[in-house]
């Protein structure tokens, strides 16, 4: 009436108006916005150039790249050992998996991986490895 026209509901290019206050976003830019991927659990990142010297432990999971001489415990959470990075304690967590050079004992409780480019020298105790164990022992015959 006062020389405002709206397009009418159904009509070829109308789309509803958004109520009072409320903006309406395309969708190409809301799924722009969106991570990739969403990790279940945050992780702390310690980064090549870095060295520690001394124990490491924490309550969230763990990506460490670089040289690191002292234990680390995660408890119940996961360690990875990035491809340059260099480790020479004890490491106990709920999951290890390793890409660098590993020089200590691994501890884990759920599994121990070692990737095609990690090595470790130094004892392996996970559940993995003490369940792979017993499926190939020879069953008891009296």
């Amino acid at each position: 009436m006062w020389g405002n026209k709206e397009t009418e509901p159904g009509t070829p290019g109308a789309s509803p108006a958004p109520g009072p206050g409320i903006q309406s976003t395309p969708k190409n830019v809301i799924e722009a916005a969106r991570p990739l991927v969403t990790p279940a659990r945050p992780t702390a990142w310690l980064t090549a150039g870095l060295k520690v010297k001394g124990e490491i432990s924490g309550n969230e999971d763990l990506y460490i790249d670089c040289t690191v001489e002292g234990p680390i415990s995660l408890g119940g959470h996961r360690l990875t050992v990035g491809r340059s990075a260099e480790t020479t304690e004890q490491i106990v967590a709920r999951e290890i998996v390793v890409y660098g050079k590993v020089n200590g004992d691994l501890r884990a409780r759920d599994r121990i991986e070692i990737k095609k480019d990690g090595s470790d020298r130094g004892p392996r105790h996970g559940s993995d490895h003490h369940r792979r164990r017993r499926l190939f022992q020879r069953p008891h015959r009296d």
